[in-house]
């Protein structure tokens, strides 16, 4: 599909102990993996809003503190890129203060918070938005909510999800044009629940989730995530949000690895990676080139 780095991203709505599983996992079959390289660790939570959440085991939601990431983490940050936070919650901004001085960066999301806490936020150290709009109190003109707090912030960069049903074409480009391209980055959104046949699926989290055609929902239709692969939601951007092929190349390619500070990959450049995909103009890999090898040929 056209992936030759990746994020492991671990679900906030998750006890400790499988979070620490689920990290001594990755960090021990790292070594192993052929392929797209999961090279850094991104936990999306469990320092969330429960009121702002799909969970219903609002138990796993924690308020942030050192003892608890350092837990989490099994007492090893170095590898860990992202970790999500609502900075509403009891004693964010210490938290904030403290891992970002550890080299991790924190992003907002599954928030209630006002315009004002998400700046106090970015004062604090938090440079990243979850999956802009989605998780964040709904926008409303009367209320200075966290996503136009996010929106109106020149130093928090934000994640995008462009396949036509996460988020709506023009509050897509209204991002772009308040924000600026190079402040936003693409990303698909997938789950564990992507890729499962169409029907109904019993799950121990949600009881049961429904997945057709590219939506994943509960019962109740809430997006569980997504369900569109790199180089179709790269398709989709084009087609259904009407981007074109250069801002879809920046957004699914250089962006992240530039939002991000990644510098030793995410562009064609001496001295990085040589990572690349080669495509057709509708985004039919072709090739997929990792450490200047090919490990996928159409």
């Amino acid at each position: 599909y056209g992936v030759t780095s990746c994020l492991p991203t671990f679900d906030g709505s998750t006890p400790l102990k499988s979070l620490l599983k689920s990290t001594r996992l990755i960090r021990k079959v790292r070594k192993d993996i052929v392929g797209a390289d999961p090279f850094k660790i991104h936990y999306e939570g469990p320092y969330m809003n429960p009121k702002q959440t799909a969970s219903n085991f609002p138990e796993f939601q924690v308020n942030p503190s050192i003892e608890h990431t350092l837990a989490m983490t099994d007492g090893d940050l170095s590898d860990v890129m992202l970790i999500c936070i609502a900075p509403e919650l009891p004693e964010a901004m210490e938290w904030i203060d403290w891992v970002t001085k550890q080299g991790v960066q924190v992003e907002i999301c599954y928030t209630q918070a006002n315009s004002d806490q998400v700046r106090a936020a970015a004062d604090h150290g938090l440079n990243q938005a979850s999956h802009l709009y989605n998780g964040y109190q709904p926008m409303h003109h009367r209320i200075n909510g966290p996503g136009i707090g996010t929106l109106l912030d020149d130093r928090i960069n934000a994640q995008i999800t462009c396949d036509g049903m996460h988020v709506s074409s023009n509050w897509i480009r209204l991002a772009i044009r308040v924000k600026g391209l190079d402040h936003l980055y693409g990303i698909t959104d997938m789950s564990s629940f992507s890729g499962l046949p169409e029907g109904k699926h019993k799950n121990p989290f949600f009881k049961e989730i429904h997945v057709k055609g590219n939506t994943v929902t509960d019962n109740n239709g809430m997006l569980l995530g997504g369900n569109m692969v790199w180089n179709e939601i790269m398709r989709a951007a084009k087609v259904k949000i009407g981007l074109t092929m250069e801002e879809v190349g920046s957004l699914y390619s250089e962006n992240p690895a530039k939002c991000l500070g990644i510098t030793d990959r995410g562009k064609i450049e001496v001295g990085r990676r040589a990572d690349f995909t080669i495509m057709d103009e509708d985004y039919r890999v072709l090739q997929t080139i990792i450490k200047g090898e090919i490990y996928y040929k159409s």
